[in-house]
């Protein structure tokens, strides 16, 4: 039942990323973005837990921390080449300040290594981390949202 239940969400999952975006037609810019998705969603849900909005749990902390480390891991390589699509929402800036970018999200992947999963402590801690470490960098390397 459980793994009836983990291919039911992984598959609206997948749908959902191809609707949300849709229209890209750089495939880099489009592995691009399914991993940012990735990623927000695994912070998402520590928010949540972090927030009293979900039950903490720590195998699923842990779980949703481990998909940060991963995700966040691969965004310099990722980002390396200079890649465009009218629907990405990286701005230019990311590769005339390189060095920049690439240290925020090792910080950020950092971030999420040192996250305690085992407590609810520890997930609220590495939250307030990995939050500073993304929004400076969407707030100088991503187009803002309307």
């Amino acid at each position: 039942m459980k793994n009836i239940t983990i291919a039911g969400i992984v598959a609206l999952f997948l749908a959902s990323m191809a609707l949300a975006h849709g229209g890209v037609k750089n495939h880099a810019v489009m592995v691009r973005m399914d991993t940012m998705k990735i990623s927000k969603d695994a912070f998402k849900a520590l928010v949540g837990m972090a927030r009293g909005e979900v039950a903490y749990n720590a195998p699923a902390a842990a779980a949703h921390r481990d998909m940060l480390i991963e995700h966040l891991g691969q965004v310099p390589d990722l980002f390396r080449d200079r890649e465009d699509d009218p629907k990405s929402e990286a701005l230019s800036v990311i590769w005339d300040n390189w060095a920049d970018f690439e240290g925020k999200a090792i910080t950020a992947q950092r971030s999420a290594e040192e996250m305690d999963a085992t407590s609810l402590d520890g997930v609220k801690a590495g939250v307030a981390a990995i939050s500073i470490t993304c929004l400076d960098c969407h707030q100088t390397y991503r187009l803002k949202k309307k």
